[in-house]
């Protein structure tokens, strides 16, 4: 047994060294960086100077016996109804033991009762297994694209009445970031970049302000192409990035974009690189079709799964208090639910009597004795986040149902196989519980979840 343990709060020097070798090592055994650029500027600049970040997310670490050996992020919700963000990242040489799922399941506990929603990068199949076994569902992809730069480009044609100069640093600030948040409005990450975010990667080594481009008309800035050539690796073996194109809601259908965009290539083209790339969102169609059409294809994505439901309320536990033994190559062994906790009660056993369901507030009502008129919620909704189920266990649904004349009644499911329960009976859903006729609620049970 391995004693593991996850913690939160600053980061020291040595451990942010470590944690930035373990994306190293992550990302030689994956081929593909675990960690956005994002978390990393956050790590090398916020978490080493505490008190730069104007909005400073959560650092968490799992140590296994004082070693550390995972690293996960949450952003800070920037408003109460929003949703968070996270990433994280297990040494190559601990995975398959459970610390992974450890560690997701500490960044819910984290989330204040907000709804987590945790990157990717490469869609690994190891990824989409956490993301299953975690409760979480894939909802978005982002595209990486590439092209040649050996291959022939458009010349640049701007609108008419647009100039093009490039980027100064110190006196386009503020004016980019207006225009940077008009272009993204609708953008989750590249929206809300703040002078903060603009500032971190001014500071970066391979920051070029000739490599970042202003279209103007009449002085007002109306788009830009920012480009990205990392480095330091010969430029024949380097990747030049389109790293951000934007442009005023304004400018749409005139060309800018276009025009922008072909503006970098030449720059990356003209300064020795082979091959640039881009991302994009896999529904933004319209960018899509814009970057086939200079070239760019398809090349990996990252996904992002989202948190399939949150509990009403929810109750941060210290990150000190999360730890437990770890065995290989076996995950964690599920918790019980105890009395009267969100995922409730055992069931009685089959031979057992059924209790009857009462309605709330329960007052007669003429038709009492009719029909039933069941009503499920579109979609039905879960009210609890899922565990780790068993082997071959599948939580079904849970239906809120209305007796004509009544207040709703929320009935939960038990748990299924896909040959039957636990007795080998198959058990009818709840909608089928509820067809028949009956009297005064006779016959209709309210059997609660368990775990098995």
């Amino acid at each position: 047994m391995a004693q593991w343990s996850i913690t939160g709060g600053r980061l020291s020097p040595a451990q942010i060294a470590r944690v930035l070798d373990l994306a190293e090592a992550a990302a030689a055994a994956d081929s593909v960086a675990p960690l956005s650029e994002h978390v990393r500027l956050h790590l090398r600049y916020d978490a080493a100077g505490p008190g730069a970040d104007p909005a400073p997310g959560r650092d968490l670490v799992l140590t296994v016996n004082d070693e550390i050996v995972g690293y996960a992020y949450l952003d800070s919700p920037g408003h109460p109804d929003l949703e968070v963000s996270g990433e994280l990242v297990i040494d190559p040489l601990y995975r398959g033991r459970g610390l992974g799922l450890a560690l997701v399941r500490e960044l819910v506990a984290q989330a204040g009762g907000h709804r987590v929603r945790l990157w990717a990068h490469g869609d690994l199949p190891a990824a989409a297994r956490l993301a299953r076994a975690a409760g979480f569902d894939r909802f978005r992809a982002l595209w990486q694209m590439r092209r040649p730069l050996r291959d022939p480009l458009d010349p640049v044609r701007l609108p008419a009445g647009t100039t093009l100069r490039t980027f100064r640093p110190g006196r386009d600030d503020q004016a980019w970031l207006s225009l940077n948040g008009r272009a993204f409005a609708k953008h989750p990450e590249q929206g809300a970049w703040t002078r903060h975010d603009l500032e971190l990667r001014e500071q970066e080594p391979w920051f070029d302000p000739a490599g970042f481009f202003i279209a103007e008309r009449n002085g007002v800035m109306t788009g830009f192409h920012w480009t990205k050539v990392p480095g330091p690796a010969e430029p024949e073996h380097c990747i030049g990035e389109v790293y951000v194109v934007g442009g005023d809601p304004g400018e749409r259908g005139t060309g800018l974009g276009r025009a922008l965009t072909l503006a970098g290539l030449h720059y990356l083209r003209d300064r020795g690189l082979a091959e640039a790339m881009l991302y994009v969102d896999e529904d933004n169609v319209p960018a899509i079709r814009l970057y086939e059409g200079l070239g760019f294809t398809r090349w990996r994505t990252d996904a992002m799964y989202e948190q399939r439901a949150v509990l009403a309320s929810r109750r941060t536990i210290p990150p000190a208090s999360r730890e437990g033994q770890v065995s290989c190559p076996g995950c964690p062994a599920p918790r019980r639910a105890r009395h009267g906790s969100a995922a409730g009660r055992r069931p009685p056993p089959r031979s057992a009597p059924r209790r009857r369901a009462r309605s709330r507030p329960g007052r007669r009502h003429p038709e009492h004795e009719g029909p039933t008129a069941w009503e499920s919620c579109s979609p039905p909704a879960l009210i609890a986040t899922p565990f780790a189920w068993g082997p071959g266990y599948v939580p079904t649904l849970l239906l809120r149902m209305t007796h004509q004349g009544h207040s709703p009644i929320t009935f939960t499911c038990g748990f299924t196989q896909p040959g039957g329960n636990d007795s080998g009976n198959q058990r009818r859903s709840c909608r089928q519980s509820g067809k028949a006729h009956h009297r005064s609620h006779t016959g209709i049970s309210t059997q609660t979840t368990h775990i098995p």
